[in-house]
């Protein structure tokens, strides 16, 4: 007996039984694309029935790194037009709602706010985790529910009767020791923050130094740091050399970038002002000149005022990060794994202030003096 032939007859047996639809699934067919059809004609006309903006709240990235962001979409005639807290400036561009596997709002052509994150440069190779087709997952009373297409994350359409948040709104609620928070609200006069489902109030700590409006450069050399930290800085040129030719200077800059650098380029990758670590570098071989940075949130300690903890972002694009990224992320990785750092303010001996920087899980290993670029 030939087995094999009788496998293959059977086998097509099963791919065209397969590949048979009764009658009954027939029928249901024009109905599932009316469906369909009609869901699509009626988000079409509810997004363009409301005269103002739309508030889109976009999370990019799998792992949701940059946090939640907040754009304002316009629809009419098939065009949308969209800004957000990135960028003020507006632009126009199509959209359009169409089937995808499943309803999809998409936004079809270059838009500079709605791509933001689905850009690929030299440094963002793979973009940022953005999506621009928008899967239509349902109504939740005025808002629309949406979802990533490609990274899976939820969003949502909200009538935009303001632009001004009350506090924020988590990605989702989370539970700590029994108690549930979806989110914050600020207090009128700024001091404080009440969860949404008012079980829990907390104090707003400011920062023990201004680095969100001023600049300060630490020199890591002996006698201004740690030696473990001079020790690494040093490691770590090494290896800058040996891989460009090139060598980071001793200043370490801390804080935001000054009006001269924003005219001299440097700006951040989504805002022009962003909290900095900026690092000189010079080339050895033509003896040029750069700046390296890498953009950080400088954020305040809530159980302890005196404290500022940092927060590494992403290797800035407008200094050529990505050409020195595999030394130099060595040194912003040690600066910010070693943060929270506790801040002491000193007296010179002509009566200027600085600051003393210390590690609290490595006290004796990070610490270094910190000054304000006048």
């Amino acid at each position: 007996m030939n087995y094999t032939k009788i496998f293959a007859l059977a086998t097509g047996a099963l791919l065209w039984m397969s590949s048979c639809t009764s009658s009954s699934d027939l029928d249901k067919l024009p109905g599932a694309a009316v469906r369909t059809q009609q869901a699509i004609s009626e988000t079409v006309s509810k997004l363009e029935g409301h005269d103002g903006y739309w508030r889109l709240t976009y999370y990019p990235d799998t792992k949701r790194a940059y946090g939640g962001y907040s754009m304002y979409v316009q629809f009419k005639d098939g065009r949308v037009t969209a800004l957000s807290e990135l960028s003020t400036t507006s632009t126009n561009s199509t959209y359009s709602v169409k089937n995808i596997d499943m309803p999809t709002l998409a936004f079809d052509t270059r838009s500079n706010v709605l791509h933001h994150f689905i850009t690929s440069t030299e440094y963002f190779r793979n973009a940022r985790g953005g999506d621009f087709e928008l899967l239509l997952m349902g109504q939740r009373g005025d808002s629309i529910l949406l979802q990533g297409r490609k990274y899976g994350n939820q969003m949502s359409l909200q009538v935009a009767f303001r632009y001004t948040p009350e506090g924020l709104l988590f990605y989702e609620p989370i539970t700590i020791g029994g108690v549930t928070i979806s989110g914050f609200r600020l207090s009128s006069d700024g001091t404080s923050v009440t969860s949404i489902e008012g079980d829990v109030t907390t104090t707003v700590v400011s920062l023990p130094i201004d680095l969100v409006n001023k600049s300060y450069v630490a020199y890591f050399k002996a006698d201004s740091a740690a030696d473990d930290l001079v020790s690494f800085f040093t490691r770590v040129n090494n290896t800058l050399y040996r891989n460009r030719k090139a060598r980071m200077s001793a200043r370490t800059y801390f804080g935001v970038n000054t009006e001269a650098d924003q005219t001299a380029g440097l700006v951040g990758n989504d805002t022009k002002v962003a909290g900095f670590l900026t690092m000189p570098i010079y080339e050895q071989t033509n003896g040029s000149y750069t700046r390296l940075s890498y953009e950080v949130d400088f954020v305040p300690v809530g159980s302890d005022p005196t404290q500022v903890d940092i927060i590494a972002r992403d290797g800035n694009e407008s200094t050529w990060w990505y050409w020195y990224a595999s030394a130099a992320e060595y040194w912003v990785s040690r600066l910010a794994t070693r943060a929270p750092y506790t801040v002491e303010t000193l007296t010179d001996a002509a009566g200027a202030t600085y600051y003393k920087l210390t590690s609290v899980k490595y006290a004796d290993k990070a610490w270094f003096y910190l000054y304000e670029v006048q």
